[in-house]
């Protein structure tokens, strides 16, 4: 487990640099986002303790009509149905007061943000506990849980990382709960285009599934496109069915890539916007968290960024093939070369003039570290690439691995794309395999091949 979180944030390390790292405005930003937070929290309690309707029966005066129907689940047995309006009054009154006092001194007292989780966690508990399944605030809760993980003190160097880290964890979930809900969805697709059954590329998909929200939630969630949809069966919801499906499942290639944070949570946000407006159901509290997280987190690039990301997959696409053209580093472990089984294997193929292999215990390795400070923090096969306009970029683990072997013999592409889909996997095979490599010592390390040989760098020999 422990080597399984190492993994997890030596996975933040893109380009030898770790987009974790905390500057003046990140802190800045962040504080700020959490401040937010605690203030739509205050909101929604607030909502509740007025009776306003968020979504029946979440709200202070329906808990108090509806006692007969309270059916405790586990996380409100301790709630005494026979004192059933003075526990309901005490705990709401109790969850006010916390949302006020956590929104205002959140960053000094520790306690606020425990106590915040626990009386969403026993909220989402009560609404629960009326036989009715509802996950509109569950992101709402599971966030307030994982900010009481922040650290007690956070202006010093050590409460800068914590705070980054925390928000990246937080980033990571409501991600990775798109990525769940899109693997499920795409799961049941193809289980209905092998059985034959109606599926999402069906022209009037879109309509059935807006009825079946209508008949699950009766005519007060009917969509303001609704009619429109059922009178228009066209191929054209299917695109837009299976292009949400996409949207889902694809946020795990995001997690490491925070230069799509902005332009993936825009599209996540649009994907609710769309729901309301054909399908029905609303997730307005998901939604903020993701506009909060996500769109304006911390680690999240400008749309400048986003464009230039694009524009260098483009020019990815144009040079491939190219590639071995350009002048690469591999750097390996130097107690023992051959017992690198990458190099071993790497060995089988002919490798271009342009390649160079040198050790991390080299001279040019510690002069790549002096550009690049977090690159100290890894035990890894590490490969640099000269780009054609003169910027160097750095693959580390699996990723500088499987890089490599696709420019040796294609066949390895498709790890590639198994390994840009998720990087964390990739890397935890990575650090299993590294792990229980063997050591020897140099004198009885085997002479490599000529292939080998050729490439050692000779500023170290």
């Amino acid at each position: 487990m422990i080597r399984l979180v190492k993994t997890f944030w030596e996975s933040t390390i893109v380009d030898g640099v770790d987009f974790l790292t905390p500057t003046k405005s990140k802190i800045i930003r962040a504080k700020m986002l959490v401040q937010f937070f605690y203030l739509f929290v205050f909101f929604a309690v607030f909502r509740v303790m007025e009776g306003g309707i968020l979504q029946s029966p979440f709200n202070y005066m329906d808990f108090l009509a509806l006692p007969d129907f309270f059916r405790p689940i586990w996380a409100t047995k301790w709630m005494p149905v026979d004192h059933w309006e003075a526990a309901i009054r005490a705990f709401c009154g109790g969850f006010f007061a916390v949302s006020i006092l956590t929104s205002l001194f959140w960053e000094r007292f520790a306690f606020l943000r425990v106590l915040t989780a626990v009386f969403l966690f026993v909220y989402v508990g009560i609404t629960l506990s009326f036989g009715r399944t509802s996950h509109e605030f569950h992101a709402l809760m599971l966030v307030a849980c994982m900010l009481a993980l922040l650290p007690r003190q956070l202006n010093d160097e050590r409460g800068a990382i914590g705070l980054m880290r925390v928000l990246f964890g937080v980033q990571t979930f409501l991600l990775a709960t798109y990525a769940s809900s899109g693997i499920w969805k795409y799961f049941g697709f193809f289980g209905q285009l092998f059985r034959g059954e109606i599926s999402a590329f069906s022209p009037d998909a879109m309509a059935r599934s807006a009825t079946s929200n209508l008949l699950n939630h009766g005519s007060f969630n009917i969509s303001f496109l609704y009619d429109f949809v059922v009178d228009h069966p066209s191929f054209l919801w299917s695109a837009l069915l299976v292009g949400g499906y996409s949207i889902e499942l694809f946020s795990m290639y995001v997690i490491f890539r925070p230069k799509l944070f902005k332009l993936w949570g825009v599209g996540l946000v649009m994907l609710h916007v769309g729901s309301v407006l054909i399908v029905g159901p609303t997730f307005p509290w998901q939604s903020m968290m993701v506009l909060l997280f996500i769109v304006f987190g911390p680690h999240s690039a400008g749309f400048p960024s986003v464009i230039q990301e694009a524009r260098d997959g483009l020019v990815k696409l144009q040079q491939l093939g190219k590639a071995q053209d350009l002048p690469v580093v591999i750097y390996y472990d130097g107690h023992c070369l051959m017992c690198n089984g990458f190099l071993k294997y790497l060995s089988r193929f002919e490798l271009p003039e342009t390649w160079v292999i040198s050790t991390i215990q080299g001279s040019r390795y510690q002069q790549l570290l002096t550009q690049n400070e977090d690159l100290n923090r890894l035990d890894s096969i590490v490969v640099t690439t000269r780009q054609q306009d003169g910027t160097e970029r750095i693959r580390v683990k699996a990723s500088g691995v499987i890089w490599a072997l696709t420019q040796v013999h294609t066949a390895f592409w498709g790890l590639r794309i198994l390994r840009g889909l998720s990087p964390l996997v990739s890397n935890i095979v990575y650090d299993l395999v590294a792990k229980n490599r063997t050591r020897v010592t140099p004198d009885l390390c085997p002479i490599p091949p000529a292939s080998i040989r050729e490439r050692l760098d000779r500023q170290e020999a």
